[in-house]
């Protein structure tokens, strides 16, 4: 059985090296048995989309690479450019009536 943080919550920090797919599915969706369920019930699904196999010694997960699966899905690349960020100065907004200059990007 994983070790538990002091709010009862599991993490991905938690789990054995190999754990079962319940053991997973709350680390993923939390301690609510019907989300479990749910989670359980897709990993046919997860799987055709490269999700982990079990494995042929343990019957059971490699941890890391689940979450390998789970950064690769949801990371975004490295190489996206940043966004600019735009400073609006409502003070000149104000001070000049009728006109409103354009904010100056950081």
């Amino acid at each position: 059985m994983p070790r538990r943080r002091p709010e009862g919550r599991l993490t991905f920090d938690d789990l054995p090296l190999f754990p079962d797919d319940a053991e997973i599915a709350e680390a993923v969706v939390g301690p609510d048995p019907d989300r479990i369920r749910e989670w359980c019930a897709s990993v046919g699904a997860l799987e055709a989309n490269g999700f982990p196999p079990r494995t042929h010694a343990y019957k059971r997960r490699y941890a890391p690479a689940v979450r390998d699966y789970y950064d690769r899905m949801y990371r975004l690349p490295a190489d996206l450019p940043a966004r600019r960020v735009v400073v609006e100065n409502v003070e000149a907004w104000t001070s000049r009536p009728g006109r409103k200059p354009r904010p100056k990007p950081v």
